[in-house]
C-alpha cells in the first residue's frame, strides 16, 4: 500500500481545490450580502441553471461585456463630436480677442494725452472740494450763518418765540471767540483779530436786543402773583455776563414790584379780597391791627423773596445783591406803615397795649433782616418805630406806676392786698404773659425783662411799704406777707423770674419771723407769764411771794391755753390768706412758746429759784404747773 493511499486525509488538505471547495462549504451565504447580490447578478445571465448553460456561461459574459463596450464607445464618440465643435469656438473667439486686443492698444496709443489731462483734472476737483468743505467747516466753526445774522441786525422788537434762538447764537458767539484764540497763536492772526472784531459788534448786538425783551418782559409782571416764563430765567442768566444790563433790568423789575406791593398794601388796608375784610375795619384794636399789617408784609417779603428767587435761579447772582432786590421792592410800604403807627401813638393806649406793639416790632424786626438786609429802609423803619414804642412803654409805665403809688390807698381791713397792689400785680402778669409769647432770642428776652421786672418790682415795694407804714407791726407783716404771697404766686409760672422769687421769699420769711415774735409775746401776756420771761431775759433771778402766786395764777391760764389755744391766737394770723405761711406761723409760735416755757420751768425747778423764793411755795407752784413736754405735746400743731 503506497504512502497516499495510507494518509489521504492530509492529500486532501494539501489539495487547493478542496481547500476551496471546503472554503465554500464552509462559508454561510445568508449572512452574506456581497455574495448574495453577485448571485443575483449571475441569475439574470443565467436565468436556467442547465449543463448547457453552464457551457455558454463564458461566452456569454463575454458577449455581454463586448456589447458593453460598444455602447461606451458610442457615447464618447458624441462627446468628442461636441469637444470638438467646441474648440472650433473658443478659436474663433481667441481670434477675436486678438482683433479687439490691437483696437485697445490703438485706441490707447491715441487717448492717452486725454486721460493724463482728464486725471489731472479730477485732481484739480478734489482738491477743490476738500478746499470747499474745509471752507465751508471754518464758515461754519467761525462765521454766524445767514439766518442768524438777520435775526441780530433786524430792526424788529424782539419776539418770545425768538428768545431761544437768540441765546444759542450768543453761546455760539461766545464760542466762536474762545475759538479765534487759536487762530491768534497761529500765522492767521489778522483773520482772528477781524473774526473777534466782527463776532464782538454782534454779541452787543444781541445783549441789547435782550436787554431790551427782558426789560419788556419784567414791565409786564405787574400782577401780585407774576407768571415768570423760562425764557425770562434763561434770557437773565445769559444776561448776568453783562452785570450793567441786568442791574438795568433788575431794577426795572424792582420798580415794577414796589408798585405793585405798595399797592397791595393800600388795597389789603382799604379793600381786603378774597373773603377777607380790610385790616382798617381793625383800628380799634391796636395790637390786631398792627399785627396784621406786619403779618401782610411779611408774606408779601417771601413771596417776593420767592419771585426773585425763581427770576436769578440760573443767574450767578449773590444771595446779599437778591435781598437787596427784595428791600427795594418793600421801600413803598415805609410811609403807608409809619402813618398808621403814628396814628395809634395818638390815640394813647395803654402801657399793655404799648408792649405787645413793641414786641411785635421787634419780633418782624428780626424776622426782616433775615430775609432782607437790616440796613433796608424797611427794617430801619421798623428798629426806628421799636425804639419809638420802646420809650413810650416806658414812660406810660412810669406814669401809671407813679400814679398808683401816690394814691396813699389805706390796707383793707382783712389786710389783703390793696386795690393799686392788685393793679400793679395785673399790669405785671400781663406784661409777663405777652412777654413769655414773644419770639426773642433768649438772651435778648432776658435783659429786656430784666429791665421790665425791676421796674415793675421797684413800684411794687414802694406802693406796699407806704401803705404798710400805717399799720401796726402785726398787721404790716400780714398785709406784706400776703402781698408778697400774692406777687411770688405771679412770677412763679414764668420765665428768668428765680431771682425775683427768691428775693419775695427773702422777704416773706422775714415778715413771718416777727409775726411769729409777736405771736410769742402775745401768748405769754395772754397766760401772764411776760415778767417771767422779762426776768430771765434781764437776768434777774429774784422771785417774791407775789410773783409766785402770779406765777400759780398763770397756771391756770395756761390750761386754758393748752385746751384752746385757738382762742388765744393773734387776729391777724387767720387773715393769712396762704394756708402754708399760716400754718408755719402757728407751728413755729408754739414752738417757741414751748421753748420759752422750758427755760422758765427749769429756772423755777433750779435751785436759785427755791434759795430766792425762801420759803416752800415752790414745791406747791411746781406741782400745779404741767411740764414742758406736756406743753410741747398739747401746743403741737
Amino acid at each position: 500500500m503506497t504512502a497516499e493511499a495510507v494518509n489521504p486525509p492530509q492529500q486532501q488538505q494539501q489539495n487547493p481545490a478542496a481547500k476551496k471547495l471546503q472554503k465554500i462549504l464552509d462559508s454561510r451565504f445568508e449572512t452574506d450580502k456581497e455574495a448574495i447580490n453577485a448571485m443575483q447578478s449571475l441569475s439574470e445571465v443565467m436565468p436556467e441553471n442547465t449543463i448547457l448553460a453552464r457551457r455558454n456561461l463564458r461566452s456569454d459574459l463575454e458577449r455581454r461585456n463586448l456589447n458593453t463596450s460598444k455602447q461606451f464607445l458610442q457615447e464618447f464618440k458624441a462627446i468628442r463630436d461636441e469637444l470638438h465643435a467646441l474648440a472650433d469656438i473658443v478659436t474663433e473667439i481667441n481670434t477675436c480677442c486678438a482683433e479687439m486686443q490691437d483696437e485697445l492698444k490703438k485706441t490707447k496709443e491715441s487717448t492717452s494725452a486725454l486721460m493724463q489731462r482728464t486725471n489731472e483734472l479730477n485732481d484739480e476737483a478734489n482738491l477743490l472740494a476738500m478746499q470747499q468743505s474745509l471752507t465751508e467747516a471754518f464758515c461754519r466753526k467761525f462765521y454766524l450763518l445767514p439766518q442768524e445774522e438777520s435775526l441780530l441786525k433786524s430792526k424788529d422788537l424782539l419776539q418770545s418765540s425768538d428768545v431761544p434762538a437768540l441765546l444759542d447764537i450768543l453761546s455760539k458767539i461766545k464760542v466762536i471767540r474762545n475759538d479765534t484764540k487759536v487762530l491768534l497763536r497761529g500765522k492767521e492772526q489778522s483773520t482772528g483779530l477781524e473774526i473777534i472784531e466782527k463776532m464782538g459788534n454782534l454779541e452787543e448786538v444781541g445783549f441789547e436786543k435782550l436787554y431790551r425783551w427782558c426789560q419788556r418782559e419784567c414791565r409786564n409782571l405787574s400782577s401780585e402773583c407774576p407768571e415768570i416764563s423760562s425764557r425770562l430765567v434763561d434770557g437773565l442768566r445769559v444776561l448776568s455776563e453783562r452785570r450793567t444790563l441786568l442791574n438795568y433790568t433788575l431794577d426795572e423789575f424792582s420798580m415794577m414790584r414796589k408798585s405793585v406791593v405798595s399797592r397791595g398794601f393800600i388795597d389789603a388796608l382799604t379793600r381786603g379780597g378774597d373773603g377777607i375784610k380790610p385790616i382798617e375795619m381793625h383800628a380799634h384794636d391796636p395790637v390786631r391791627y398792627i399785627g396784621d399789617m406786619l403779618a401782610w408784609i411779611h408774606q408779601a417779603l417771601a413771596s417776593e423773596r420767592e419771585h426773585v428767587h425763581l427770576l436769578l435761579q440760573k443767574a450767578d447772582i449773590p444771595p446779599e445783591e437778591m435781598a437787596g432786590f427784595v428791600a427795594f421792592s418793600s421801600e413803598g410800604l415805609c410811609r403807608p406803615l409809619k402813618v398808621r403807627l403814628d396814628h395809634v401813638i395818638a390815640n394813647d393806649p395803654d402801657a399793655i397795649t404799648m408792649f405787645k406793639i413793641r414786641a411785635l416790632l421787634k419780633f418782624y424786626y428780626s424776622t426782616f433782616s433775615e430775609s432782607i438786609s437790616h440796613t433796608s429802609p424797611l427794617c430801619s423803619a421798623m428798629l426806628e418805630n421799636a425804639g419809638l414804642f420802646d420809650k413810650l412803654f416806658f414812660s406810660t409805665l412810669r406814669t401809671s406806676l407813679n400814679a398808683l403809688c401816690e394814691s396813699r390807698e389805706t390796707a383793707p381791713s382783712d389786710l389783703s392786698p390793696s386795690t393799686s397792689v392788685g393793679k400793679i400785680l395785673s399790669i405785671l402778669q400781663q406784661i409777663l404773659h405777652s412777654h413769655n409769647n414773644t419770639f426773642f432770642d433768649t438772651k435778648a428776652k432776658q435783659q429786656d425783662f430784666k429791665h421790665i421786672i425791676d421796674l415793675l418790682m421797684g413800684s411794687l415795694m414802694q406802693s406796699l411799704q407806704q401803705t404798710a407804714a400805717s399799720l401796726s407791726a402785726c398787721d404790716m407783716s400780714v398785709y406784706m406777707m400776703n402781698s408778697l404771697h400774692k406777687a411770688k404766686g405771679v412770677l412763679a409760672i414764668y420765665e428768668f423770674t428765680d431771682e425775683k422769687i427768691e428775693m419775695l421769699q427773702a422777704q416773706m420769711d422775714a415778715q413771718l419771723d416777727t409775726l411769729i415774735n409777736q405771736q410769742v409775746i402775745h401768748l405769754l401776756t395772754k397766760v401772764d407769764l411776760m415778767f417771767l420771761y422779762n426776768k430771765l431775759a434781764n437776768k434777774d433771778h429774784s422771785l417774791s411771794t407775789d410773783d409766785v402766786a402770779r406765777i400759780k395764777k398763770a397756771s391756770h391760764s395756761l390750761d386754758l391755753l393748752l385746751s384752746h389755744h385757738d382762742q388765744f391766737n393773734l387776729p391777724q394770723i387767720r387773715a393769712i390768706l396762704s394756708a402754708t405761711l399760716r400754718e408755719a406761723a402757728l407751728s413755729r409760735s408754739y414752738k417757741y412758746f414751748a421753748d420759752n416755757y422750758r427755760q422758765m420751768f427749769e429756772f423755777l425747778s433750779s435751785n436759785e429759784a427755791h434759795s430766792a423764793e425762801g420759803g416752800g411755795g415752790m414745791e406747791e407752784l411746781l406741782q400745779a404747773l404741767r411740764t414742758p413736754d406736756q406743753v410741747q405735746s398739747l401746743l403741737s400743731y
